[in-house]
Protein backbone atom coordinates (compact mmCIF):
# COMPACT_ATOMS: atom_id res chain seq x y z
CA UNK A 1 0.00 0.00 0.00
CA UNK A 2 1.28 3.08 -1.15
CA UNK A 3 -0.65 6.46 0.67
CA UNK A 4 0.79 8.77 2.98
CA UNK A 5 -0.03 8.62 6.79
CA UNK A 6 -0.38 12.32 8.53
CA UNK A 7 1.91 13.47 10.64
CA UNK A 8 2.66 11.61 14.04
CA UNK A 9 2.96 14.76 16.39
CA UNK A 10 -0.90 14.91 15.21
CA UNK A 11 -2.19 11.83 15.93
CA UNK A 12 -0.56 11.63 19.22
CA UNK A 13 -1.97 14.72 19.86
CA UNK A 14 -5.24 13.44 18.77
CA UNK A 15 -4.90 10.31 20.77
CA UNK A 16 -4.43 12.52 23.84
CA UNK A 17 -7.08 14.72 23.51
CA UNK A 18 -9.40 11.52 22.57
CA UNK A 19 -8.41 9.76 26.37
CA UNK A 20 -9.01 13.32 27.89
CA UNK A 21 -12.71 13.37 26.39
CA UNK A 22 -13.26 9.45 26.85
CA UNK A 23 -13.50 8.24 23.33
CA UNK A 24 -13.15 4.73 23.48
CA UNK A 25 -10.34 3.04 21.10
CA UNK A 26 -13.07 0.90 19.62
CA UNK A 27 -14.69 4.15 18.44
CA UNK A 28 -11.81 4.83 16.47
CA UNK A 29 -10.13 1.85 14.84
CA UNK A 30 -12.88 0.29 12.72
CA UNK A 31 -13.28 -3.11 10.84
CA UNK A 32 -12.61 -2.58 7.30
CA UNK A 33 -13.28 -4.65 4.41
CA UNK A 34 -12.91 -4.12 0.73
CA UNK A 35 -16.03 -4.63 -1.98
CA UNK A 36 -15.53 -5.18 -5.65
CA UNK A 37 -18.07 -5.90 -8.45
CA UNK A 38 -17.87 -9.68 -8.60
CA UNK A 39 -19.71 -9.29 -11.72
CA UNK A 40 -16.64 -7.62 -13.42
CA UNK A 41 -18.51 -4.79 -14.95
CA UNK A 42 -16.74 -2.06 -12.93
CA UNK A 43 -13.27 -1.85 -11.67
CA UNK A 44 -14.51 0.93 -8.56
CA UNK A 45 -13.32 -0.26 -5.55
CA UNK A 46 -16.24 0.65 -1.92
CA UNK A 47 -14.80 0.05 1.53
CA UNK A 48 -16.92 -0.63 4.44
CA UNK A 49 -16.35 0.15 7.31
CA UNK A 50 -17.65 -1.20 10.52
CA UNK A 51 -18.29 1.26 13.62
CA UNK A 52 -21.74 1.27 15.84
CA UNK A 53 -20.04 4.22 17.67
CA UNK A 54 -21.21 6.30 14.92
CA UNK A 55 -25.18 5.40 15.83
CA UNK A 56 -25.04 7.36 18.85
CA UNK A 57 -24.59 10.64 17.22
CA UNK A 58 -27.79 12.84 18.43
CA UNK A 59 -28.64 13.74 15.14
CA UNK A 60 -31.96 14.50 15.91
CA UNK A 61 -31.95 16.72 19.55
CA UNK A 62 -30.78 19.80 18.44
CA UNK A 63 -33.73 22.02 19.54
CA UNK A 64 -32.26 25.47 18.94
CA UNK A 65 -29.01 27.46 18.35
CA UNK A 66 -28.07 26.97 21.68
CA UNK A 67 -28.15 23.55 21.87
CA UNK A 68 -25.29 23.64 18.30
CA UNK A 69 -22.65 20.97 19.37
CA UNK A 70 -20.14 23.16 17.75
CA UNK A 71 -20.57 26.37 19.25
CA UNK A 72 -20.13 24.32 22.25
CA UNK A 73 -16.65 22.76 21.54
CA UNK A 74 -15.41 26.03 20.20
CA UNK A 75 -16.35 27.62 24.14
CA UNK A 76 -14.66 24.69 25.56
CA UNK A 77 -11.30 25.30 23.97
CA UNK A 78 -11.85 28.71 24.88
CA UNK A 79 -11.48 27.22 28.54
CA UNK A 80 -9.38 24.57 27.87
CA UNK A 81 -6.90 25.01 25.05
CA UNK A 82 -5.33 21.49 25.20
CA UNK A 83 -8.80 20.27 23.43
CA UNK A 84 -7.91 22.12 20.47
CA UNK A 85 -5.69 19.73 17.52
CA UNK A 86 -4.57 22.82 16.08
CA UNK A 87 -2.75 24.05 19.41
CA UNK A 88 -1.12 26.92 17.59
CA UNK A 89 -3.73 28.36 15.48
CA UNK A 90 -2.54 27.27 12.04
CA UNK A 91 -5.91 27.16 10.69
CA UNK A 92 -7.04 31.05 10.99
CA UNK A 93 -10.68 31.67 11.53
CA UNK A 94 -11.01 27.85 12.29
CA UNK A 95 -10.85 25.69 15.43
CA UNK A 96 -9.36 22.24 15.05
CA UNK A 97 -11.02 19.62 17.52
CA UNK A 98 -11.07 16.04 17.31
CA UNK A 99 -14.44 14.03 16.29
CA UNK A 100 -16.29 12.99 19.53
CA UNK A 101 -18.00 10.32 17.51
CA UNK A 102 -15.19 9.46 15.06
CA UNK A 103 -15.23 7.46 11.53
CA UNK A 104 -11.37 6.76 12.38
CA UNK A 105 -8.14 7.53 13.70
CA UNK A 106 -7.42 11.01 13.45
CA UNK A 107 -11.25 12.04 12.18
CA UNK A 108 -11.49 15.87 13.68
CA UNK A 109 -13.28 18.72 12.97
CA UNK A 110 -12.36 22.16 11.38
CA UNK A 111 -15.06 24.56 13.17
CA UNK A 112 -15.41 28.43 12.49
CA UNK A 113 -14.75 30.46 16.04
CA UNK A 114 -17.55 32.31 15.55
CA UNK A 115 -20.35 30.96 18.26
CA UNK A 116 -24.27 32.10 19.28
CA UNK A 117 -24.85 35.08 17.28
CA UNK A 118 -21.45 35.22 15.77
CA UNK A 119 -22.01 31.79 14.14
CA UNK A 120 -20.55 31.72 10.93
CA UNK A 121 -23.40 29.81 8.62
CA UNK A 122 -22.53 27.07 5.99
CA UNK A 123 -22.01 28.38 2.59
CA UNK A 124 -24.42 27.12 -0.15
CA UNK A 125 -24.35 27.85 -3.47
CA UNK A 126 -26.39 31.02 -3.45
CA UNK A 127 -23.64 32.50 -1.43
CA UNK A 128 -20.23 31.54 -2.36
CA UNK A 129 -18.34 34.80 -1.28
CA UNK A 130 -14.85 34.20 0.11
CA UNK A 131 -15.49 30.37 -0.07
CA UNK A 132 -12.71 30.16 -2.45
CA UNK A 133 -10.22 31.27 0.05
CA UNK A 134 -11.85 29.23 2.93
CA UNK A 135 -11.08 26.24 0.65
CA UNK A 136 -7.02 27.27 -0.27
CA UNK A 137 -6.68 27.55 3.62
CA UNK A 138 -8.52 24.12 4.77
CA UNK A 139 -6.68 22.58 1.80
CA UNK A 140 -3.71 23.44 2.67
CA UNK A 141 -3.98 22.73 6.12
CA UNK A 142 -5.06 19.12 5.43
CA UNK A 143 -2.09 18.93 2.84
CA UNK A 144 0.69 20.15 5.88
CA UNK A 145 -0.77 17.87 8.18
CA UNK A 146 -1.12 14.73 6.18
CA UNK A 147 -5.72 14.57 6.49
CA UNK A 148 -7.93 15.11 3.96
CA UNK A 149 -10.71 17.55 3.75
CA UNK A 150 -14.43 17.35 3.18
CA UNK A 151 -17.51 19.20 3.14
CA UNK A 152 -20.73 17.94 3.68
CA UNK A 153 -23.49 20.74 2.94
CA UNK A 154 -27.22 21.80 3.69
CA UNK A 155 -28.92 18.89 2.21
CA UNK A 156 -25.55 16.49 1.37
CA UNK A 157 -25.26 14.52 4.75
CA UNK A 158 -24.29 17.27 7.46
CA UNK A 159 -25.66 16.74 10.57
CA UNK A 160 -24.84 20.33 12.12
CA UNK A 161 -25.89 22.73 9.24
CA UNK A 162 -25.98 25.70 10.93
CA UNK A 163 -22.78 26.22 11.75
CA UNK A 164 -19.50 26.45 8.99
CA UNK A 165 -17.36 23.21 8.93
CA UNK A 166 -14.99 21.22 7.47
CA UNK A 167 -14.30 17.32 8.23
CA UNK A 168 -10.48 15.88 8.34
CA UNK A 169 -9.97 12.43 8.29
CA UNK A 170 -7.22 9.98 8.29
CA UNK A 171 -8.32 7.89 4.84
CA UNK A 172 -4.49 5.99 5.63
CA UNK A 173 -5.89 4.78 8.54
CA UNK A 174 -9.05 2.64 7.13
CA UNK A 175 -6.64 1.78 4.19
CA UNK A 176 -4.19 0.08 6.46
CA UNK A 177 -6.53 -1.67 7.81
CA UNK A 178 -8.13 -3.00 4.90
CA UNK A 179 -4.45 -3.93 3.25
CA UNK A 180 -5.23 -1.83 -0.04
CA UNK A 181 -6.13 1.51 -0.91
CA UNK A 182 -10.02 1.75 -2.40
CA UNK A 183 -12.61 4.06 -3.70
CA UNK A 184 -11.99 7.62 -5.15
CA UNK A 185 -7.81 7.23 -3.94
CA UNK A 186 -7.85 3.81 -6.47
CA UNK A 187 -9.29 4.67 -9.49
CA UNK A 188 -8.73 5.25 -13.26
CA UNK A 189 -9.37 9.37 -14.19
CA UNK A 190 -9.85 10.66 -17.63
CA UNK A 191 -9.87 14.06 -18.67
CA UNK A 192 -13.41 15.62 -18.48
CA UNK A 193 -13.45 18.17 -21.48
CA UNK A 194 -11.02 20.96 -20.06
CA UNK A 195 -7.75 20.44 -18.92
CA UNK A 196 -6.84 19.56 -15.26
CA UNK A 197 -10.43 18.85 -14.80
CA UNK A 198 -10.31 14.71 -14.35
CA UNK A 199 -13.25 12.34 -13.55
CA UNK A 200 -13.53 8.45 -12.96
CA UNK A 201 -14.75 6.03 -16.07
CA UNK A 202 -15.83 3.39 -13.79
CA UNK A 203 -17.96 5.72 -11.35
CA UNK A 204 -21.29 5.87 -12.40
CA UNK A 205 -22.27 8.71 -10.91
CA UNK A 206 -22.11 12.46 -12.13
CA UNK A 207 -19.15 14.45 -10.62
CA UNK A 208 -15.66 16.27 -11.32
CA UNK A 209 -12.18 16.41 -9.90
CA UNK A 210 -10.70 19.39 -9.55
CA UNK A 211 -6.69 20.15 -9.03
CA UNK A 212 -6.01 20.96 -5.32
CA UNK A 213 -4.29 24.76 -6.38
CA UNK A 214 -7.97 26.28 -8.65
CA UNK A 215 -10.54 26.52 -6.14
CA UNK A 216 -11.66 29.60 -7.95
CA UNK A 217 -12.66 26.73 -10.48
CA UNK A 218 -14.64 25.06 -8.12
CA UNK A 219 -16.49 27.82 -7.37
CA UNK A 220 -17.35 29.19 -10.68
CA UNK A 221 -18.32 25.67 -11.54
CA UNK A 222 -20.86 25.68 -8.39
CA UNK A 223 -22.12 28.92 -9.37
CA UNK A 224 -22.95 28.40 -12.73
CA UNK A 225 -24.90 24.76 -11.79
CA UNK A 226 -26.70 26.69 -9.12
CA UNK A 227 -27.60 29.09 -12.32
CA UNK A 228 -28.59 25.97 -14.21
CA UNK A 229 -30.61 23.47 -11.81
CA UNK A 230 -30.79 25.77 -8.26
CA UNK A 231 -34.69 26.25 -8.66
CA UNK A 232 -35.05 22.65 -9.17
CA UNK A 233 -34.67 22.56 -5.44
CA UNK A 234 -37.08 23.82 -3.44
CA UNK A 235 -34.65 25.09 -0.88
CA UNK A 236 -33.22 26.80 -4.33
CA UNK A 237 -29.50 26.13 -3.64
CA UNK A 238 -27.93 22.93 -4.82
CA UNK A 239 -26.88 20.12 -2.69
CA UNK A 240 -23.09 19.23 -3.27
CA UNK A 241 -20.22 17.45 -1.35
CA UNK A 242 -16.48 18.52 -1.83
CA UNK A 243 -14.08 15.76 -1.18
CA UNK A 244 -9.95 16.32 -0.78
CA UNK A 245 -8.01 13.18 -2.07
CA UNK A 246 -4.70 12.52 -3.47
CA UNK A 247 -6.19 12.61 -6.94
CA UNK A 248 -7.58 16.11 -6.51
CA UNK A 249 -10.70 17.66 -4.96
CA UNK A 250 -14.06 15.73 -6.00
CA UNK A 251 -17.57 17.88 -6.55
CA UNK A 252 -20.18 15.87 -6.81
CA UNK A 253 -24.37 17.39 -6.56
CA UNK A 254 -26.80 15.68 -4.87
CA UNK A 255 -30.32 15.36 -7.10
CA UNK A 256 -32.25 15.06 -3.66
CA UNK A 257 -32.43 17.87 -0.83
CA UNK A 258 -31.46 15.34 2.15
CA UNK A 259 -32.24 16.13 5.83
CA UNK A 260 -29.25 15.33 9.10
CA UNK A 261 -27.35 11.73 8.54
CA UNK A 262 -27.48 11.20 4.80
CA UNK A 263 -24.81 9.96 2.72
CA UNK A 264 -21.95 12.72 2.82
CA UNK A 265 -18.27 13.33 1.28
CA UNK A 266 -17.32 9.73 2.57
CA UNK A 267 -19.37 7.66 1.11
CA UNK A 268 -19.09 9.21 -2.73
CA UNK A 269 -15.68 8.90 -2.68
CA UNK A 270 -16.15 5.23 -1.59
CA UNK A 271 -15.90 4.83 2.29
CA UNK A 272 -19.23 3.45 3.63
CA UNK A 273 -20.20 3.43 7.08
CA UNK A 274 -22.32 0.10 8.94
CA UNK A 275 -23.59 0.80 12.12
CA UNK A 276 -24.31 -2.77 12.72
CA UNK A 277 -22.06 -6.09 11.97
CA UNK A 278 -25.35 -8.09 9.69
CA UNK A 279 -25.62 -5.11 7.21
CA UNK A 280 -21.75 -4.66 7.49
CA UNK A 281 -20.67 -8.09 6.59
CA UNK A 282 -23.57 -9.00 3.97
CA UNK A 283 -23.23 -5.76 1.94
CA UNK A 284 -22.36 -6.57 -1.60
CA UNK A 285 -21.25 -3.91 -4.44
CA UNK A 286 -25.14 -3.29 -5.52
CA UNK A 287 -25.59 -2.35 -1.91
CA UNK A 288 -23.47 -0.05 -2.28
CA UNK A 289 -24.02 1.50 -5.48
CA UNK A 290 -27.48 1.95 -4.52
CA UNK A 291 -27.34 3.80 -1.66
CA UNK A 292 -25.27 6.07 -3.74
CA UNK A 293 -27.70 6.06 -6.45
CA UNK A 294 -30.89 7.29 -4.21
CA UNK A 295 -29.13 10.77 -3.91
CA UNK A 296 -26.39 10.98 -6.98
CA UNK A 297 -26.69 11.77 -10.29
CA UNK A 298 -26.33 8.84 -12.95
CA UNK A 299 -23.41 10.06 -15.19
CA UNK A 300 -25.88 10.01 -18.08
CA UNK A 301 -28.30 12.55 -16.35
CA UNK A 302 -26.63 15.20 -16.35
CA UNK A 303 -23.92 16.74 -18.39
CA UNK A 304 -21.49 18.50 -15.90
CA UNK A 305 -18.58 19.44 -17.83
CA UNK A 306 -21.22 21.65 -19.65
CA UNK A 307 -20.66 24.41 -16.71
CA UNK A 308 -16.57 24.22 -16.91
Amino acid sequence: MNFPAPNQDVIARWLNIAKFLGIPEEAYNPEVRVIRDTSGKSNYLFGAILNENRSLRPLDSLKNKMDCPLCGAVEDTKEEPGRRLDADSELKGYVVVPNIFPAKLGHSMAVTEGTRELEEPMYTTQNLDYVAEEMRKVFAYCTKVGFQAFHNGKGSGASVPNHEHWHLTNWHATFSTAGQIYGFESAETEEAGICSVRKMPEFPFAHLIFHQDEPDRIIKFLKDLQDEIGRRYKEGEVPHIVCQGLLGILVAPFKNYLGKGSIGSGDVAGHIVFKNRTEFEQADYGFCANKLNKQLFKSGEIDLTKFL
